[in-house]
């Protein structure tokens, strides 16, 4: 009978699972030194040796490791007696996860004892220890209002899916089984997500979190929380070990600053305004670089010019009522400061720290801005989330002929150094060169597109300079390449293939 199929392929899937030893809850040494945020809030003067910290030193350390059972809020509960409601434990979690609701009660405890929670540099956080996290809280005004309090550091791993179905049972046994999964499977399931749901407002979780999770089942769907508008959306304040200059700025890099500087100033000045992706309070710099990059939806320019310092890059964009506004970025003596101008709202708390501070003072991490996710530093190859979606709608001819080509062959490598690091760069500049030859049977497309291309990469993304400084520099070059060769690999499926 299928009934025993089902039952027998819960069994064995759950014997499958893999070992590991039940969490551990421990007094721990406290912090010995703080971590800053790459987003201070409000910085003037010396900007590298300020920025907001989240308190690590002051505050009783209990450590977390190992894998979420039933039980663990219980555990837990000694060690929370006689915490102050208005934070005064911080509990670093190191989990692979475990059980849901363990997960949930977990967050409650935590929630109730008014704890700070803290993903730390190479720990991970993951499944039931993401929720657990989530109820990271300290209280703001006694018996009436409490906040999230979690920290998550640039070198630490969150990630989150939806409560898994029980025993992980196979989608294709589901598929044949729909009066078991809906009457006897799903169930639990179902009220999993329901619990999840109702903790959304008083956790501060965002609706897009839920929903990004929800489609995800399984330790292979992970979300993780690596960019800065998915952490600030749900109020998790990232944490770097130091605020640096970053050593290379290029195209992509001013974008991202001057998406922060002109999108706040032109938030602040809409108080009506919703910024995309983001739900908090309004005294920082990602939410204006989400209205800037989604909630105004206009294009913009950028222009490069040779100065004293290095390049000098100017954006510019046209607001309707203001007209033109801009943003110049330059080196200023050690550091890169990007610089409003136009018709800009002058009064608000932004407007007068950009004026006192002389502009906003770009670091290796706001240089990421809204967009990329901070693992992309020293990574092996360019981070782009669901990249095969980067080809969706060409013609599986050109996919193919782009497959036979091999731009890292001998002196093809001088085309671009940069390219060959990369293979998702290799990739698209070979589907550029594979549109551009069958939009032309004469050469003349390809020999324009790879003009075009040269041209744009040594405008905007200065591969003279990649490799040579730092990883950084070589991997926002690599950036920069990718954005700059699907513009034109967009442009050549709209007009190439039509001809």
């Amino acid at each position: 009978m299928r009934t025993g199929l089902f039952v027998a392929a819960v069994l064995l899937t759950a014997s499958l699972a893999p070992l590991t030893r039940a969490a551990e809850f421990y007094e721990a040494e406290a912090f010995a030194t703080d971590y800053v945020s790459p987003f201070p809030k409000s910085t003037v003067g010396d900007y590298f040796a300020s920025g907001y910290k989240p308190g690590l030193p002051a505050l009783r350390h209990i450590r977390m490791e190992g894998r979420i059972e039933q039980g663990d809020a219980a555990k837990l509960a000694p060690l929370l007696q006689g915490a102050d409601p208005f934070g005064s434990i911080v509990l670093s979690m190191n989990s692979p996860g475990g059980n849901f609701e363990a997960g949930i009660k977990l967050g409650d405890a935590i929630a109730q004892a008014s704890v700070m929670t803290f993903v730390g540099p190479g720990d991970e956080c993951l499944s039931s220890c993401a929720f657990a996290f989530l109820g990271g809280q300290q209280m703001v005004i006694r018996g009436v209002l409490t906040a999230p309090a979690r920290v998550l550091h640039v070198g630490g791993t969150l990630g989150l899916h939806a409560p898994s179905l029980p025993g992980k049972v196979p989608a294709a046994l589901l598929e044949t089984e729909a009066a078991v999964l809906l009457a006897d499977v799903a169930k639990p399931t179902r009220e999993n997500i329901q619990d999840l749901q109702r903790r959304s407002g008083p956790w501060q979780i965002s609706p897009n979190l839920l929903f990004e999770i929800l489609g995800r089942v399984g330790a292979s769907e992970f979300l993780y929380i690596d960019r800065w508008h998915e952490a600030y959306e749900n109020e998790i304040l990232v944490v770097a070990d130091a605020i640096r200059p970053p050593p290379h700025v290029g195209m992509i890099e001013a974008l991202q600053g001057c998406s922060l500087v002109l999108g706040t100033l032109l938030w602040e000045a809409n108080p009506t305004a919703g910024a995309p992706y983001y739900t908090g309070v309004r005294d920082d710099w990602l939410p204006g670089a989400a209205f800037f990059r989604f909630g105004l939806g206009q294009a913009f320019d950028v222009a490069v010019v040779e100065g004293d310092g290095g390049p000098v890059y100017t954006i510019t964009q046209v607001i309707g009522g203001r007209g033109t506004v801009a943003c110049e970025v330059r080196r200023v003596g050690e550091t890169w400061t990007a610089t409003p101008s136009g018709d800009l709202p002058t009064t608000s708390d932004m407007a007068r720290l950009l004026k006192e501070g002389g502009g906003l003072v770009l670091n290796s991490k706001s240089a990421l801005g809204f967009g990329l996710p901070w693992p992309v530093i020293g990574a092996s190859d360019l981070y782009v989330r669901d990249a095969e979606r980067l080809w969706e709608g060409l013609p599986p001819d050109i996919l193919a002929a782009a497959d036979e080509l091999d731009l890292c062959e001998g002196d093809q490598q001088a085309i671009w150094s940069v390219v060959c690091r990369f293979p998702l760069l290799q990739r698209s500049v070979a589907v550029l060169d594979a549109l551009a030859d069958a939009g032309r049977a004469d050469l003349t497309g390809a020999a324009q597109a790879r003009a075009t291309w040269s041209a744009d990469i040594e405008r905007l993304c200065r591969p003279q300079e990649a490799g040579f400084k730092s990883p950084i520099a070589e991997t926002m070059a690599g950036y920069c390449g990718l954005s700059v060769t699907h513009a034109l690999i967009r442009e050549g499926a709209h007009t190439w293939l039509a001809k």
